[in-house]
């Protein structure tokens, strides 16, 4: 028979802990961790978030969870630099996302460069082309009028 019986909710338990410690009998133990398991995280995470209840919710907790799960309740609602790396988990995730958008939008803008390069390479060997055509038109025209010349002067 566990002495904590009368006790319904984390918060009595808790309450009783703080009065008179907790005890380690065996089905005293199993008494808090029916007490624990049955309340909900809300309730937990108040008791864990007052400062009058938080040593001994703790010790509680401590004493019949494992490390890792009373460790990883610590963490995830309680410790005061929880919510510096939510903060710092939301900004990575959004510079993530922005570097994302960079990184597409640079990749567009080289292949418009690499177009537009193209097109002027392409535009400006038109133009060379054009220019010696010119220049052979001017020279044949030349060689006319001097033809032309040496005709008239016969």
């Amino acid at each position: 028979m566990s002495k904590y019986n009368k006790i319904s909710s984390a918060a009595e338990m808790v309450r009783e802990i703080r009065m008179h410690g907790l005890s380690t009998d065996a089905e005293d133990l199993c008494r808090v961790q029916d007490i624990v398991g049955h309340s909900t995280e809300e309730q937990l995470t108040d008791l864990a978030a007052n400062t009058d209840t938080r040593g001994a919710f703790y010790m509680m907790l401590f004493d019949i969870w494992n490390y890792e799960d009373a460790a990883r309740f610590w963490n995830l609602h309680t410790n005061p630099e929880h919510k510096e790396l939510e903060q710092l988990r939301k900004t990575s995730k959004e510079q993530a996302a922005a570097i994302k958008e960079l990184t597409e939008r640079n990749a567009r803008t080289k292949e418009e460069r690499d177009a537009s390069r193209e097109a002027f390479n392409d535009k400006a060997a038109l133009v060379n082309q054009l220019q010696n055509e010119a220049e052979e038109m001017q020279l044949e025209i030349m060689r006319l009028k001097a033809q032309l010349y040496d005709y008239m002067s016969m």
